[in-house]
Order: C-alpha cells, then sequence, then structure tokens
C-alpha cells in the first residue's frame, strides 16, 4: 500500500514504509494562529504515520475549498450492528483512507455541497460469533458478499476464514462526506458548526470532523463514532 500524500508547509507530515496500518472544551482561533492538538500520529509495522488531526481552530467555511492532500488511517472497531448478526463490535486491524485531490467541498451560510472521492481499503477482523445471523450460521465468504451493501463499501471487498473468526479486506470509493465511509453520505443538505465541530447533516443521519481554516487553508479530521481516524485532509479555497 503506498505512502499517504503530503500536506501543505503549515501541516506536518509523515511517512513510512508498506504494511498494515494501526492508529492506537471548544475553541476559536486567535490572532496567534491554530493550536496543533497533538504530535504525528504513529503508525506500527512500517505503516504510514499521519498527523494526528487538523489543528483545533474553527472558522469561517462559507466558499469553495479544493482538496489539496489527505493522509487518513483507521483503526479502533467497527460497529457491526447493522450487519443483524451476534456481534456488536469488530476489530480494525489497520487501513488507511485518501481523498482524492482536486474534489471540492462547498459551503454558503447553511448548506454544503460535497464533490469529494474517498478511496482506500479497511482491514477488519470478525470474531465468530459474527457468523451467527438471523438465527443461523453463515460463512465468512458470505458477510463478504453482504456486508459492503449494508456499509457502502465496493463488491471486490473479502472476507476469508481466519481462526478467529473472519478475516475482511473492505473496499472504499465513495463520493461525499470524505474520509468516511457509510451509506448515510450525500452530497448537498445542511450543515453546523459549534467552536471546532462541524457537523455534516443528512436527513436525520450526521457525520463530524474537527476543523481549523487558516487563511486560504482549510484542515479537517473526520470524527465518526466508529472507526477511529487519524490523519487530516487539506484543502485550499478556490
Amino acid at each position: 500500500m503506498s505512502n499517504c500524500g503530503g500536506s501543505t508547509s503549515d501541516v506536518a507530515t509523515g511517512s513510512g514504509g508498506n504494511g498494515a496500518f494501526s492508529q492506537g472544551g471548544t475553541s476559536n482561533s486567535s490572532s496567534g494562529g491554530p493550536q496543533s492538538t497533538g504530535g504525528n500520529g504513529a503508525a506500527t509495522g512500517g505503516a504510514v504515520s499521519c498527523p494526528s488531526g487538523a489543528f483545533s481552530c474553527g472558522g469561517d467555511l462559507v466558499g469553495t475549498w479544493t482538496v489539496v492532500s489527505s493522509c487518513l488511517t483507521v483503526s479502533g472497531t467497527m460497529d457491526m450492528v447493522p450487519l443483524g448478526s451476534d456481534c456488536t463490535l469488530a476489530t480494525v486491524t489497520g487501513g488507511s483512507l485518501q481523498v482524492a485531490a482536486g474534489g471540492t467541498l462547498k459551503f454558503d451560510a447553511t448548506t454544503y455541497t460535497d464533490n469529494t472521492t474517498t478511496t482506500g481499503s479497511e482491514q477488519v477482523d470478525l470474531p465468530l460469533i459474527c457468523l451467527h445471523l438471523s438465527g443461523a450460521i453463515t460463512t465468512c465468504q458470505r458477510i463478504g458478499q453482504v456486508a459492503p451493501t449494508i456499509f457502502n463499501f465496493e463488491s471486490s471487498s473479502i472476507c476469508v476464514d481466519a481462526s478467529s473468526g473472519c478475516s475482511c479486506q473492505f473496499v472504499a470509493n465513495q463520493t461525499s462526506w470524505a474520509g468516511t465511509i457509510t451509506p448515510s453520505a450525500t452530497d448537498n443538505d445542511v450543515y453546523t458548526t459549534q467552536g471546532i465541530v462541524l457537523t455534516l447533516h443528512s436527513g436525520p443521519a450526521s457525520t463530524t470532523y474537527r476543523y481549523c481554516v487558516y487563511g486560504n487553508t482549510l484542515t479537517m479530521t473526520p470524527t465518526p463514532a466508529s472507526p477511529t481516524i487519524a490523519g487530516e485532509i487539506v484543502f485550499q479555497k478556490s
């Protein structure tokens, strides 16, 4: 898997070799510039290292923003409740997502238009209990067929037998809601901000980001309930 793209000169970046990815108050901007939420996020096993996340400063989003770079790693757990099996969580053992350069995110006073595209993959280990589906025992291969539709991954995703259950690679290719893979994603709806938190709405569903507008640069870090995403997406104002 290739290294994530770099960021602008204002943003720290990391690099690394191939391998599985693993990543273990509110304030507004001030005259002193943004305050970082931390150092670089480390990825183990020779994997890509991404910045820990967007600077925390909030700011005025109105305008059109173009993606110039991104570096996002995926870890933690994945909510399996939508699968309808007897398991609720699976372990994300690695993964990375990239938001294609040139995509745009436009904000007016209350609504957004999202023309970004996110690709990449997530490696997920499902425990054996996940094979208990709708009162029957299923197979890892079958989960690999049905899960992509439920979670909005590509049909090329696969799950194979493993000693502890299933080992899955879910392939992402989604338009809108940059860096967050979900069937709720939409390219146009209302948004809200509160301090450093941006919320994109899609009817009753929503997704959140930490963000910072600093001059003509916007940085965003997806903060879904699960999985955990480290790194950032960097935009320039058009």
